[in-house]
């Protein structure tokens, strides 16, 4: 079973946002080493701007708040939004994910799905069905993410995330066998 977590950089937070990298991981959510491979791109934001996605001036006043090298990294090897959009679809398709996770239910997945028929890609690379929360499954399960190195880079975010799919899963497995096997006690009592 393989799931996808993707996470993005962007230039504000409304649905048509444009985007400044793209980061996924591809995972197995029973594994115990969940990260099988991984992609990678920064996007040139003018292209994103040129098909009519937004920019937000308090979210750009917030990136200059960020450490320049967070910054930087974002200025490098950019590639036009639609070679990056296709590049991820590809990506994504290669593996035959069965769910895709974002974190938060309105943010990376709805802005990628705008960006897709931005860029006149009329279906993204999943199903509506197909569409997970990571911050719906870490809340009952008091999963936090480590913050601890970088942040805000949209690769090592999604590895992130996908470490923390992992041990929330393991957590509700681990909750769901000690459930049945009280169960069976109570049976027997």
């Amino acid at each position: 079973m393989k799931h996808c977590v993707v996470d993005i950089e962007t230039m504000g937070v409304l649905p048509t946002s444009a985007i400044l990298s793209i980061g996924a991981v591809i995972f197995d959510p029973n594994g115990n080493k969940p990260s099988i491979e991984q992609f990678y791109v920064n996007v040139d934001p003018q292209t994103c701007l040129d098909l009519g996605l937004t920019k937000c001036q308090s979210t750009m006043d917030w990136w200059k708040t960020q450490p320049q090298p967070i910054r930087d990294a974002l200025k490098t090897n950019r590639i036009g939004l639609n070679d990056a959009l296709t590049s991820f679809m590809a990506f994504y398709n290669k593996h035959g994910c069965e769910r895709v996770w974002g974190h938060g239910s309105i943010f990376d997945i709805t802005i990628l799905s705008n960006a897709f028929k931005a860029v006149g890609i009329k279906y993204t690379p999943w199903k509506f069905s197909q569409v997970m929360d990571t911050r719906t499954i870490f809340d009952p399960t008091g999963v936090v993410l480590d913050y601890s190195k970088e942040h805000h880079n949209a690769l090592y975010d999604a590895q992130r995330q996908a470490n923390a799919v992992c041990e929330a899963i393991q957590l509700i497995k681990t909750w769901r066998s000690a459930y049945e096997r009280l169960n069976q006690i109570e049976e027997q009592v």
